[in-house]
């Protein structure tokens, strides 16, 4: 018996670069007939609030016409990469900022490796795939495999013009942990939220007000103290419901957190919790147990929403000190209705954002 294990080789984005004289599509090893274009005019990532005051650094006249500048392009070649600022486990991912040629300001293009499917792995076991051995012992052999290009294809993601923020929350950063606690909330974490510009999440009452995407909404409940909108997150494809991940964005414009959640919010919690599950039941037809629904403390915006994601997915932001399982919230809320307001809370916090210099002001 023979066991062949294929490794390709980490992404590497001059690679790419190399390829400019392609169509996107060939470039990133994807169909022409049914991809979307890139960069569409879409709401920013789940995470990716940016103030008006930021954009505005920029000349309007100069930004203007930024979509259809990157949205005319059918290569990369518009592109020209400075440096890679932020890498994923294995260099399956890779942040690294960009210069626009001929254009003012910068941009962030974020590339990841797409997850193999039943179809492109059995392609990959043919005499197109070229392989170099690796290393070898008794029957195990380990090779260095070199597929078509449109066997692996690679999503990217470009963002332009990017702000400060925008690249602050890319580029590779320390992480610390924190144990807050009621005082520290009150006195530290507080203040911190009160002071954010509002501005920066008017993406999601556009989503809530139908003023974008209402298109795209799954769930759309009206009711202004239970309800919310239910749409796909920008960084699913909406094509594998083995990566599928939703958002679901409660209606309630009072409740940043699951600090501010209180025994009363029950009702809407398990209101979110079954039509979402029912939801993606008859449009995906994905039942509950495959499914994780789940927040994020800190999360990334300040106005409460709920995860939902394939349990098949491994996305950032799954780990202890972030996720909240929505299930077990509601049941802590159960037993005690001031629970969030009494209990310590432990997160990680990144060096970049201005959080981590309110809890550790000391540190350069």
């Amino acid at each position: 018996f023979f066991f062949f294990f294929f490794f390709f080789p980490p992404l590497s984005f001059h690679s790419l670069f190399d390829k400019s004289n392609l169509p996107i599509s060939q470039t990133l090893g994807m169909n022409p007939e049914t991809t979307p274009t890139l960069a569409s005019p879409r709401r920013p990532l789940e995470d990716d609030a940016v103030g008006e005051a930021e954009k505005k650094k920029l000349k309007q006249e100069d930004v203007a016409d930024t979509t259809e500048l990157v949205v005319a392009h059918e290569t990369l070649g518009y592109l020209r990469p400075i440096s890679i600022i932020g890498r994923g486990l294995n260099n399956s991912s890779l942040a690294f900022l960009a210069e626009v040629i001929d254009h003012p300001g910068q941009a962030i293009v974020l590339l990841e490796q797409k997850p193999f499917t039943d179809e492109t792995a059995t392609q990959m076991i043919s005499s197109e795939t070229r392989v170099r051995l690796d290393k070898q012992n008794d029957i195990y052999y380990q090779y260095f495999g070199f597929p078509q290009d449109e066997l692996h294809p690679i999503k990217a993601e470009v963002i332009y013009p990017a702000t400060e923020k925008h690249i602050q929350k890319y580029t590779q950063q320390k992480w610390a942990v924190v144990r807050e606690s009621p005082a520290d909330y009150e006195n530290s974490t507080k203040p911190y939220i009160a002071s954010l510009n509002v501005k920066d999440i008017e993406w999601v009452y556009n989503i809530l007000e139908h003023k974008k995407e209402a298109d795209t909404l799954i769930v759309d409940d009206l009711d202004p103290l239970t309800g919310f909108a239910l749409v796909p997150d920008f960084k699913w494809d909406q094509r594998d419901v083995n990566a599928l991940y939703c958002l679901a964005i409660v209606r309630r414009r009072d409740i940043k957190s699951i600090r501010d959640l209180r025994g009363e919010h029950i009702p809407m919690l398990e209101n979110v919790l079954e039509k979402t599950y029912a939801a993606l039941k008859e449009r995906y037809n994905v039942e509950k147990h495959h499914l994780r629904a789940y927040m994020h403390y800190q999360p990334s915006f300040y106005h409460l929403h709920v995860h939902f994601v394939s349990v098949a997915a491994t996305p950032f932001g799954m780990e202890v000190d972030r996720a909240h399982l929505l299930e077990d919230v509601i049941d802590q809320l159960q037993a005690d209705g001031d629970h969030f307001l009494k209990c310590n809370i432990t997160f990680k916090v990144g060096s970049n954002f201005p959080l981590y210099e309110v809890f550790f002001p000391s540190e350069e």
